[in-house]
């Protein structure tokens, strides 16, 4: 085997080791993709063409560059949160899921019922 493909069915076994591992690797990639992504796709490149022609930009150039850093700003700060809300809504569910199961089993769920 060459070296590349060694590393191909690595990275290939190690997100599938991931995925099999992380419950929820869904809520997973939208806490990453409302952190990093926004910030990769957004909020740096404004940041670094501001700060590369700093003297050479002219007001309407700045403040599209502005502009799109608030939106970056927004947008990560948006998504992150609705990701970890999602993260505690779902955890929410599975322990009150685990808990009705529990009550269920040990009997005491029919003995409140009645």
């Amino acid at each position: 085997l060459h070296r590349s493909n060694v590393m191909r069915i690595s990275l290939v076994l190690l997100t599938y080791v991931v995925v099999a591992v992380v419950p929820n690797f869904s809520l997973l990639m939208a806490f990453v993709g409302g952190t990093c992504c926004t910030l990769l796709g957004f909020t740096l490149p404004a940041i670094f063409h501001l700060q590369i022609f700093q003297g050479t930009l002219s007001q309407s150039e700045r403040l599209w560059d502005f502009t799109i850093l608030v939106i970056g700003v927004i947008g990560s700060i948006v998504t992150t949160l609705d990701a970890l809300k999602r993260m505690y809504v779902e955890d929410n569910v599975e322990t009150s899921e685990l808990f009705t199961e529990q009550l269920s089993t040990s009997g005491i769920q029919d003995s409140i019922l009645k």
